[in-house]
């Protein structure tokens, strides 16, 4: 259903148009509208959301494998799982001891989670 507002819309309304939408993406449905792209191009100005054409396949292609999206979970998960269980273990008893956890605390368990789950030299 094609809506007049000020600029088109697509609403989908059953599942097969959301099925068409997937099949036939990016084109003609993109993703990637004028907001995305002008917000984007200031950090990813060749990045595979904003991509067009056969660079986009390109991109998409090598973006999928270095995720490993053909697997039920990517070859780092069970690391990153440790990390993130052993930080919220360590939160949550913080929490019962004191009843209550600040700011620093909770952005100190994220800022070190994500470099421990990748296996970083500087974990």
């Amino acid at each position: 259903m094609l809506l007049a507002l000020p600029r088109r819309v697509l609403l989908l309304v059953t599942g097969a148009q959301v099925r068409e939408l997937l099949e036939r993406s990016p084109e003609p449905f993109t993703p990637a509208g004028s907001e995305k792209r002008a917000a984007l191009a200031h950090f990813q100005p060749r990045g595979v959301l904003i991509s067009r054409g056969e660079v986009r396949s390109d991109r998409r292609r090598f973006t999928e494998a270095v995720l490993e999206t053909y697997a039920p979970a990517h070859h780092l998960a069970p690391g990153f799982v440790r990390a993130a269980t052993e930080e919220v273990d360590r939160l949550l008893a913080q929490v019962t001891s004191a009843g209550e956890i600040d700011w620093e605390e909770w952005h100190a368990m994220f800022g070190g989670s994500c470099a421990e789950g990748a296996g970083s030299p500087a974990a």
